[in-house]
């Protein structure tokens, strides 16, 4: 398999009500634990251990099903912003997820301003084409 310098699979999750996720790049075999909580949550390295062994059990049965062969995985933390609040962890992650290219070019502090995320993303999932009831959704919103 070939796959693009910057092709990643993310896998999401939620737990204690908080959803981060990891980023599996896969070119490099590295897995990036991107979470928008400064302090994580309650028992997160222990899922990010069972997350990496998974992957790595899964990668070798696609790469080699014949050998039990253990793939050198990579785990850390990427450096992304600490969310302002406690719950809009949801909408940073989908924000990460668009924008994440596996580089630290946010130094971990700064990102753009990402206040109206969420009624950016309502508005692009009332607008899009293949919304069946975008019309009357505007005309309940007294824009048309």
């Amino acid at each position: 398999m070939v796959f693009s310098p910057n092709f990643a699979v993310f896998i999401l999750v939620v737990s204690s009500e908080h959803w981060w996720c990891y980023a599996l790049k896969v070119c490099t075999f590295h897995l990036f634990v991107i979470n928008s909580l400064e302090k994580g949550i309650k028992g997160r390295c222990r899922i990010d251990r069972t997350i990496a062994q998974n992957i790595q059990r899964l990668w070798g049965l696609l790469t080699n099903p014949l050998e039990d062969s253990k793939c050198p995985l990579l785990v850390e933390q990427a450096k992304i912003p600490v969310q302002p609040n406690t719950y809009d962890c949801g909408v940073i992650m989908m924000k990460a997820i668009e924008i994440w290219d596996g580089e630290d070019k946010f130094d971990g502090k700064s990102m753009p301003d990402y206040t109206n995320v969420g009624k950016k993303f309502i508005w692009d999932w009332i607008m899009d084409e293949d919304n069946v009831r975008r019309i009357e959704m505007l005309h309940h919103l007294g824009l048309i």
